[in-house]
This record gives structure tokens, C-alpha cells and sequence, in this order.
């Protein structure tokens, strides 16, 4: 990475990491001031706010451990027989705990057939793409996952009705430490979602929608 790329990823960096960590400094800060004056009902919110935001930090540090291993070339994988569709109702069930007030909802179009796969890594490939959808959504937006079979293929898409994706960056997205100009986040679960895919045999496909919102589809080829 070029010395200019290398200070532009620090300072996105820590622009994503300064606003998890103020949240939380303000609320220990808040819990600790006025313990004895808050009710139940307010403690709670804030340690849950604590919670929230300590994830947010544990997602983007573990996003940037997995941009390390895969630009060493060092992301492991170990193969076995995958069940896709088990892989995207956890992902699915996961994700629905509503975090950020948007939903996400599940189809299956009839059974899967198997993958051979690391179904770690596909979860982590899928995880990355509803994460990015999620980003992308205004709360009470729905995030819709979408599985199917198809010449050869299993596809599992996932659609969001955010601003969407610009032409020039249909491609840029997929690079590491990028990302588009109108979505947010560090630039690194679609960097790792399509290295994941690759090591499969797949990819991760962009559809833009018109009017707003976005399609990625992670494709990976079924057992034969």
C-alpha cells in the first residue's frame, strides 16, 4: 500500500473507531456521575448503549485482522460439506437481533443443494455483506437475503434500499481499504466476502437497483 493509501485507511480508521469509543467514554462517564440518579430503566439503556458500541470496535478490529490475513495471503480455510441454507438462517437470525432498527428477513427458493466449503468463512462472507446492507439503511428499512440454486450455482443475494452504489465504484468497492463515497464503514467486508468467495471458486456480484439501493450476491458453485 502507497504511503498516501496508508494515511488515508489510518485516518477512515480512526474516524470509525472515534465515534463507538465517545459513545461509550460518555456513557461510563454518565453511569459513574449519577448512578443514584438514574432509574432502572435508564441504567439499562445505557449499559446497553456500552454494549453496542463495544461490538461495533470488536467488529471493525476483527474486519481489519481479516484485511491483514488476506493481503498475506495466510485466511485459512478448511473444507467440508457445506449446508447453505442452515449457513444463511444463522446469518439471518444473527442479524435480526435489530441491531441499528433495520430488519432482515430470509427466502429460500426450494431446497439447496450442498457446497464445498468453509462454512466459517461463508458465514463471515455473508455475515460482511448484511453488515454492509445494514450500514446502507435507514432504520426501519429491511435488509432482504435471498437463496437459490441455479445452473450449477448457489446464490444467495442480498438487497438493501440504500442510496446505492455509483458506476465508478461498482468495481472500487472489492479493493481493499475502499470503499463508495455514499456508504459507510471502513472499507474491508467486501474486500474479505469476495476473497472468501474467490477461494471457493465463486464471487461477489453488484447489482445496482434503479432508484436507489444496492444487490450483492454471493456465488459459489454447488457440490458436484
Amino acid at each position: 500500500m502507497s504511503d498516501g493509501r496508508e494515511a488515508g485507511f489510518a485516518a477512515l480508521v480512526v474516524h470509525e473507531l472515534r465515534s463507538p469509543l465517545a459513545a461509550m467514554v460518555g456513557a461510563a462517564r454518565l453511569l459513574h456521575a449519577r448512578w443514584q440518579e438514574l432509574d432502572e430503566t435508564q441504567r439499562a439503556s445505557l449499559l446497553a448503549l456500552l454494549a453496542d458500541e463495544a461490538g461495533r470496535v470488536e467488529r471493525l478490529l476483527g474486519a481489519l485482522q481479516d484485511a491483514t490475513l488476506v493481503a498475506a495471503g495466510a485466511l485459512g480455510y478448511s473444507f467440508a460439506e457445506v449446508d447453505v441454507a442452515q449457513v444463511v438462517a444463522d446469518a439471518v437470525a444473527a442479524a435480526g437481533l435489530g441491531r441499528e432498527g433495520v430488519g432482515v428477513t430470509a427466502a429460500v427458493a426450494g431446497p439447496l443443494p450442498h457446497v464445498r466449503g468453509d462454512a466459517d468463512r461463508l458465514r463471515q462472507a455473508l455475515d460482511n455483506l448484511i453488515g454492509n446492507a445494514v450500514k446502507a439503511s435507514a432504520s426501519g428499512d429491511t435488509v432482504e437475503v435471498r437463496a437459490e440454486s441455479r445452473d450449477g450455482f448457489v446464490r444467495v443475494s442480498v438487497s438493501d434500499r440504500g442510496p446505492g452504489v455509483e458506476a465508478v465504484d461498482r468495481e472500487r468497492i472489492f479493493a481493499a481499504f475502499e470503499r463508495a463515497a455514499d456508504r459507510p464503514g471502513a472499507g474491508l467486508g467486501l474486500h474479505v466476502a469476495r476473497t472468501v468467495a474467490e477461494a471457493h471458486g465463486g464471487t461477489v456480484e453488484l447489482d445496482p437497483t434503479p432508484g436507489g439501493g444496492a444487490t450483492l450476491t454471493l456465488v459459489v458453485p454447488a457440490a458436484g
